[in-house]
């Protein structure tokens, strides 16, 4: 018998923007997967030692590559707060913050744990001014895709797409993350494109999205899911509040096709072109702190759902969790059910690690 032993990830520790642009460009072409880890602490684009350009990873390898923020002084581990704010990616309304062009039909991509913030893309340019995450190549497309605790704020365009931007064949995960005060021309904060060879769904799960902007009184700053092959999209348990534009989010599917869209137990304060699955919904104002993390009297606290365990071949509205932690690095669920939103509500006593 032949055995080919597994290929051994490349693991990278960086604690400057110069480590973690240099990072990148070594995972494009070491022909390994790769973890790069980051050291808590604020990354400025114009510091990446690349003129004029955000942190970029463009490679053929149809490889996974894994980008985690939060660690302490060596990656050793979280330690303490290693939540989505303390490692900042910051774009200086310049740049766009992060680009991923990563093979096409094996690459796995997975960003968690940090904040994209102040990025900015022109018009004449790939949208997405947080982070785009494609394909190699024109018109290519990823495959699986996962997003994670991830805060995006202030990032602009000045087309389509302010904050995040995915195209990608693959299973597609966007679970608890924060989009706040990001700015777009006309279309969205936030957009997954899948197109007519996509093999799984989309699923947009305890995210808020809020006080987000269109410059156009017909736009739409909110989210768009798309996926015309039919393999679905789910929308769940999240915090959709003082979006300006028409709608708060949009699903797509084939044309003439919106049975596969599901919306579940989301808080959205404009509940236009959903279409498919709507169950649990609410308009109710979420009851948000300054911080976008949820008052004591919010409606969005234990009345999310959460799929039942392990189901034998679940249908794909079910076919998700939302994950161990929250955006704050709390753990998921507190009370009797998951919260809505990003934020898990902590009393202050355990928000302040006193136990």
């Amino acid at each position: 018998m032949l055995w080919t032993p597994p290929v051994a990830a490349t693991e990278f520790c960086v604690s400057t923007a110069m480590e973690l642009q240099s990072a990148l460009l070594q995972a494009q072409s070491n022909g390994q997967p790769d973890k790069i880890r980051i050291e808590r602490g604020h990354y400025s684009t114009a510091e990446n030692g690349i003129r004029g350009l955000g942190f970029s990873y463009s490679s053929i390898e149809n490889l996974s590559l894994t980008i985690t923020g939060g660690y302490a002084e060596g990656c050793l581990g979280f330690r303490g707060s290693g939540d989505a704010f303390t490692t900042v990616l910051d774009g200086g309304n310049v740049h766009r913050v992060l680009a991923i062009l990563a093979g096409d039909s094996n690459a796995m991509v997975s960003v968690s744990n940090l904040t994209i913030q102040s990025g900015y893309i022109y018009s004449n340019e790939l949208p997405g001014g947080g982070l785009l995450i494609k394909g190699f190549g024109d018109d290519a497309p990823a495959q699986r895709v996962n997003i994670d605790r991830v805060a995006f704020i202030g990032n602009e365009s000045a087309a389509g797409i302010s904050a995040l931007m995915i195209e990608s064949q693959g299973r597609v995960d966007i679970s608890n993350n924060l989009f706040h005060d990001n700015t777009v021309n006309s279309l969205y904060t936030a957009a997954v494109d899948r197109g007519p060879g996509s093999s799984a769904a989309t699923y947009f799960i305890n995210n808020t999205v809020v006080n987000n902007t269109t410059l156009n009184n017909d736009g739409i700053a909110g989210v768009w899911l798309k996926n015309t092959s039919g393999s679905g999209n789910v929308a769940a348990n999240n915090v959709f509040w003082n979006n300006n534009g028409i709608s708060d989010l949009v699903m797509s599917g084939p044309v003439g096709n919106i049975s596969n869209n599901h919306m579940l137990h989301n808080i959205i304060q404009n509940p236009l072109g959903l279409g498919g699955t709507n169950i649990g919904n609410s308009t109710t104002n979420p009851l948000l702190d300054i911080d976008f993390s949820l008052l004591q009297d919010s409606p969005a606290r234990d009345t999310g759902f959460t799929p039942p365990d392990n189901p034998l071949n679940p249908p794909l509205e079910l076919d998700w969790d939302p994950g161990l932690f929250d955006i704050g690095f709390g753990l998921r669920v507190l009370g009797p059910s998951v919260d809505r939103g990003a934020f898990e509500y902590r009393d202050q006593i355990f928000a302040d690690s006193f136990e």
